[in-house]
């Protein structure tokens, strides 16, 4: 029997006719989302170059003068406790020469801003230098505060009401607690120090954490093949899978809508919240508040399809090999991390020191809730918003278009780049946020990254506070 067109259907010796593969409906697309991900990188990049990462109220680097000068006299504090040198050698200690070097920094601004001004005079008394002329005329024209660290530093007898007005509004920062030793130990006749035994202590304790932490990062890097083949055995690593396209522009979606809820939630909460709580729990309510709009918003469908918190998680079968991977992963990329910070700030020295909004608070007095909250924010909220984010999404759509070795380069640069510390830093992050990449592309499961995340900001919170804590 023929058909329409007049020709006999193709048969085969005892089969039916042929019939056409049947048509495989195309996924959605929506590449247009990669355009505005791409607007909302650069804007986001952009603000980190215009915007100074530092505190716009002074013309220099106060954060940095800050943590340096204090670093400096615990510095110079243990020496005393391990040495027993005469103080002639004292200008050539390590100490010294890095107070100089703030020093150098801060006196360019002495004539024009009065903390920079108060730096210089202090860290000169410091070293037993002779005052600036010009920081000494400007605190004399400014308030009461400022007239009485001129007078301090001019060897003019304070008198109790300059010494109580000195007590009652110090400088912010640390150089306060060194002006008041100064004023102390003059006003008492006994030396006074800014920098006691018990900051030296816990500042050594410190830096034995940074050391343990990195001599078992460079042992777990020696044993890497033979962990990694071990790993791959019990099956908790296989080959970096690549998603198909309409998948990949869906993670570019959820991506952007995380950005924008993230700089909608982390801005509004905390406003709104501001002088009604303690500091920093309204921070810790505005991750909660993210978290849950962002876990809401990914379940809805998106090219036809939502994704539940399971499914973007990933496994989460073996969960503590999974989270010891991860922590043998925090373990091996400290080392990388100290060594490629330490590279770029020798080889740019005049770039802006890095800076978070974080380290101005390690080193003021904090009560336990603020304390606590912190360690909340930084070791478990920050590390499952922003793997979701980074590595749950965002690696994922760029894994629809690009090869791994190049997906996980941009994916850590994009993670260092949108960070406040600022560029002197991009490397070190962008090594964690390509580990976190190859962690997750390995074992399909975002545990790991999470847990290496979490690990390495509680560690260097850890030795914030030893090291700069008061």
């Amino acid at each position: 029997m023929s058909d329409e067109t007049g020709h006999e259907p193709i048969t085969l010796q005892g089969a039916g006719p042929l019939l056409a593969p049947p048509v495989v409906p195309e996924k959605p697309r929506a590449t247009w989302v990669w355009g505005f991900l791409l607007a909302l990188f650069t804007l986001l990049i952009g603000m980190r170059f215009l915007v100074s990462p530092e505190p716009a109220a002074h013309g220099f680097d106060d954060a940095s003068a800050d943590s340096t000068f204090r670093i400096a006299l615990v510095s110079r504090q243990a020496g005393s406790l391990l040495s027993t040198r005469a103080s002639s050698d004292a200008l050539k200690a390590p100490s010294s020469r890095e107070l100089k070097e703030v020093k150098d920094k801060v006196s360019p601004f002495a004539k024009t801003d009065t903390l920079a001004a108060t730096y210089d005079l202090a860290i000169g008394r410091e070293l037993g230098l002779e005052p600036d002329p010009a920081a000494l005329e400007l605190l004399e024209k400014g308030k009461p505060e400022e007239a009485a660290i001129a007078r301090l530093y001019r060897d003019v007898p304070l008198g109790e009401d300059a010494l109580a007005t000195l007590e009652k509004n110090p400088p912010e920062g640390f150089v306060g607690k060194v002006v008041l030793s100064h004023a102390k130990s003059e006003a008492t006749g006994r030396t006074v120090r800014a920098v006691d035994d018990v900051d030296v202590m816990k500042a050594g304790l410190g830096g034995l954490l940074m050391i343990g932490v990195a001599f078992l990062g460079l042992l777990v890097l020696a044993l890497s093949p033979v962990l990694i083949k071990a790993f791959k055995k019990a099956g908790m690593i296989g080959p970096i899978e690549r998603p198909d396209k309409s998948t990949g522009d869906r993670m570019a979606g959820r991506t952007v809508v995380f950005i924008v809820c993230f700089l909608a939630v982390m801005s509004f909460v905390p406003i709104a919240l501001q002088g009604r709580l303690v500091t920093g729990v309204s921070s810790v309510i505005a991750y909660l508040a993210l978290i849950g709009l962002v876990g809401f918003l990914s379940s809805q469908p998106f090219l036809g399809k939502g994704d539940t918190v399971r499914e973007v998680f990933g496994r989460s079968d073996r969960k503590p090999a999974l989270a010891l991977m991860g922590a043998m992963a925090f373990a091996a990329n400290i080392p990388i991390v100290f060594l490629t910070a330490l590279i770029g700030t020798r080889l740019f020295p005049n770039m802006p020191a890095p800076h978070h909004p974080v380290s101005e608070m390690v080193g003021k007095d904090l009560n336990p809730v603020t304390v606590a909250c912190l360690f909340v924010m930084v070791g478990v909220m920050a590390p499952i918003v922003e793997e979701t984010a980074f590595r749950g999404y965002l690696f994922k759509g760029l894994l629809a278009y690009l090869k791994p070795v190049p997906s996980i380069a941009l994916c850590g640069f994009l993670f260092a780049a949108i960070h406040p510390q600022g560029v002197l830093l991009w490397v070190p992050l962008a090594l964690v946020g390509a580990m976190a990449a190859v962690l997750t592309g390995w074992t399909r499961s975002l545990l790991p990254a999470m847990v290496m995340h979490g690990l390495h900001n509680s560690f260097l919170l850890i030795v914030g506070f030893t090291v700069l804590g008061s």
